[in-house]
Parts: C-alpha cells; sequence; structure tokens
C-alpha cells in the first residue's frame, strides 16, 4: 500500500464502521498486504470477522481474503451509480456472482425497500452471504443458460471462481426460473460478475432480457467490450462504462 492509500482506507474505516470495527479492519488490511507482500497467503479465508457499518442494525462478516471486495464495492463504489430511483419501493435488483454479499448489502443500504435476489455458487462465499443478506432471497447456485447442473472451477482467490468444463459440479439456475420463483416481471438492475461466464450467459437471452431496464457487468475472460456492445445494442441497450471500468447498459425507451 501507498501512504496514500493507507490515509483514505483509515478515513474511510472511521467513516464507514463503529470504532471498534474500523480499528479490527485497519489493522487486518496491514496484516493482508504484509502477506501479499511476503507472498505467505495461507489461511487469509479460515477465519470470519464481524464488523459493524454505522446506521445498518445487521452486522456484516468477511474474512481477511475478502478486504479487497470490500474495498472495492464500499470504499471505492463501483457499483455506485445513478441509474435508479431511491425512492422507489418497487424495484428489483439481481446480483449474479454476489460472493460474501458486499453487493448486496452495497444495494440494499442504497436502495433499502429494494427486494434484491443474489446468486453465488460457491459454498464457502454462500456461508457468507447467507449471514450478509436476506436468506429468504439468495441462491447457492450459479446462473446457467438453463437451469441443470454446471462445473465450478475453484480459485485460491474467493472472488475469482468461475465455471468451466472441469471443476465440482453444483446446481445451476436460468434467468427466466430466477424470475419466475420470485415473481419478478422487470428487473430494475441486473448486475453481472461471473468471472467470464458473461459471454455464454449473453449467447440467448432472448427469454429474459426483456424484462431488464439497466445491467451493470465487470468483463473477465476473452469477452471482448466491443462484442458485448453489439450484443446488447441488439435488445436496445445503450453501453457505457463508469470511472471504475464496469460496464453500465441503459435499455432505450
Amino acid at each position: 500500500m501507498t501512504p496514500a492509500s493507507v490515509v483514505s482506507k483509515i478515513k474511510f474505516l472511521f467513516q464507514f464502521l463503529d470504532f471498534k470495527s474500523a480499528t479490527r479492519l485497519f489493522f487486518l488490511t496491514i496484516q493482508f498486504y504484509i502477506k501479499i507482500k511476503t507472498k505467505r497467503l495461507t489461511g487469509i479465508y479460515n477465519h470470519i470477522y464481524k464488523v459493524n457499518i454505522k446506521d445498518d442494525k445487521s452486522p456484516f462478516y468477511l474474512r481477511m481474503g475478502d478486504l479487497p471486495t470490500f474495498y472495492e464495492i464500499f470504499m471505492d463504489k463501483v457499483y455506485d451509480t445513478n441509474l435508479l430511483n431511491e425512492k422507489n419501493e418497487r424495484l428489483h435488483i439481481i446480483d449474479l456472482g454476489a460472493h460474501i454479499g458486499c453487493s448486496h448489502r452495497f444495494f440494499r443500504l442504497k436502495y433499502p425497500h429494494a427486494l434484491i435476489i443474489s446468486v453465488e455458487p460457491e459454498k464457502n462465499n454462500f456461508k457468507l452471504l447467507s449471514m450478509n443478506a436476506n436468506a429468504n432471497h439468495i441462491e447457492n447456485k450459479a446462473i446457467g443458460i438453463e437451469s441443470g447442473l454446471l462445473l465450478l472451477n475453484h480459485s485460491e482467490s474467493s472472488n475469482n471462481h468461475s465455471i468451466s468444463d472441469m471443476g465440482e459440479a453444483v446446481p445451476a439456475i436460468s434467468m427466466t426460473d430466477l424470475c419466475n420463483k420470485y415473481g419478478i416481471n422487470q428487473v430494475d438492475l441486473l448486475k453481472i460478475d461471473i468471472e467470464g461466464y458473461e459471454e455464454e450467459l449473453l449467447q440467448k437471452p432472448e427469454n429474459w432480457i426483456k424484462k431488464v431496464t439497466k445491467i451493470l457487468i465487470e468483463l473477465h475472460g476473452n469477452y471482448e467490450e466491443r462484442a458485448l456492445i453489439a450484443r446488447l445494442a441488439k435488445f436496445n441497450f445503450s453501453v457505457s462504462k463508469n470511472a471504475n471500468g464496469i460496464i453500465m447498459a441503459i435499455k432505450n425507451n
């Protein structure tokens, strides 16, 4: 970490968390970056830490190895957009690749009345997601072109597990079945962070994409941005990129 980044993180932690939690995460962050520098990353997912977010009654749980994602979403606010009306009490948000629930909690804090459905296939991540999100609106599944089984390739990093042609068989649910299960006729915001499966998901989206009005996508793998833009344009979306590199797609009226 640079001196400037240390100062930024200190300010953020003590603004966002209560004093005890901020102190705990600051020292945990120092330990984490020492581990990175010395390449001794064993054990970074062994212990779960509880922190309290100011103005939020529910505690948040994370592991040392989840800190980069925690800072990315809560401090850098990569998903902070003005795409939705915060006062709208009927928003439907679907979070694909929910990890431990940072994005779910971020959306919940920003849109407290929204129905947020989070999908995460990896069992250890899902354990924390179930602690950080509404247990009635989470799925321990992969998102798939169709419901069934997919193969999950496990990574050393908790946020890099990906669907592949080899790995652990995990249940999958299609977007159509997901929307039907929760009675969703319109998806006001679809967040996609699925580690390279974006291209497959968007190959044949005709059955569900008509329900979606806005999309946030973090691209991975070999799926080129121009190919994504061309693909979404066929379904009447205008595409741009925010300052954090997140693709934003808005359906034209």
